[in-house]
């Protein structure tokens, strides 16, 4: 939820807050770039400290991350973006990792209905981010996606290490 509200609206919100499209393209492709790193980092990181606390570590900072960026601005948001792309980004490659742990003999069937639901409620909750911010604001819809994301965590606990 999190993540598709940043990085699907993120020039946007901060062109209706005032910024430059300048700015707000900019904070897009920082954004991007320490998404990238996320993605690249995490699995090593995961191997080291372990995918369920990976997990954790993501699910508590992303929510906490996205109010911050709610309340910053200027070149701090800059930095909160690189925090927060890079967490948002670490997710899918942990459950991918996950996933291709699990004992089964279609691994490959497994990823590929991963990937259906990511995929699909990726596009579902997207839609619905659209419709809240045209009728609430995009600011609300921020906020709301924050404190959303925060519902997480329960199924990242029972995962098990």
């Amino acid at each position: 939820l999190v993540k598709g509200t940043i990085s699907t609206f993120l020039t946007v919100y901060l062109t209706e807050s005032g910024n430059t499209l300048w700015f707000a393209g900019g904070a897009l492709s920082i954004f991007q770039l320490a998404g990238a790193g996320g993605t690249f980092f995490s699995g090593t990181i995961s191997d080291k400290i372990g995918r369920r606390k990976t997990l954790i570590i993501a699910a508590l900072l992303n929510p906490i991350l996205l109010f911050l960026f709610i309340i910053s601005s200027g070149i701090l948001s800059f930095a909160i973006l690189l925090l927060l792309g890079f967490f948002l980004f670490a997710f899918t490659p942990v459950l991918l990792a996950l996933i291709n742990e699990t004992n089964s003999e279609l691994p490959t069937f497994i990823n590929g209905i991963f990937m259906t639901i990511n995929f699909l409620t990726s596009a579902i909750t997207i839609s619905l981010i659209g419709i809240s911010a045209d009728y609430l604001s995009l600011h609300t819809t921020y906020f709301i996606s924050a404190l959303l994301g925060f519902g997480s965590i329960p199924f990242v606990l029972k995962i098990k290490s």
